[in-house]
């Protein structure tokens, strides 16, 4: 009888784990990008969450001219948060942004340009938890 009761104990723990790793799995999305388009100089970068999602941000890359100066502001809630500065050059355009928390639904990424006249392109990168 005490073997039959440990089985069905042993068993009901397995089940248990394997619906909680199948959930972990079904959770994670994965890496996700997003491109934006700053137009005169400006823009905003949402990350694509949905209601009850959270996206961990990674990398801002940005698509301009080597030079121009990019300054990244985090924005939630109302509150804004300057994240960092980036002057893109030929060869490095890839921002990490490591002090940015996760972000949530109506949470965003403010990109401003000292390239006021023209039109870039910023990519967000991170992963997406659902």
């Amino acid at each position: 009888m005490k073997a039959k009761t440990y089985m069905t104990a042993m068993l009901a723990v397995l089940i248990v784990g394997l619906v909680l790793t199948a959930v972990a799995i079904a959770a994670d999305r994965g890496p996700q990008r997003v491109t934006a388009t700053l137009v005169n100089g400006t823009g905003d970068v949402i990350p694509p969450v949905g209601d009850t999602g959270r996206f961990y941000p990674s990398h801002l890359l940005f698509s301009c001219a080597a030079g121009e100066t990019q300054t990244v502001h985090y924005v939630s809630s109302g509150v804004t948060h300057q994240v960092g500065t980036k002057v893109v050059s030929a060869t490095d355009a890839l921002m990490a942004l490591t002090n940015v928390p996760p972000m949530f639904k109506g949470d965003k990424l403010t990109v401003t340009s000292n390239a006021t006249t023209v039109t870039n392109r910023v990519t967000l990168i991170g992963d997406l938890f659902d």
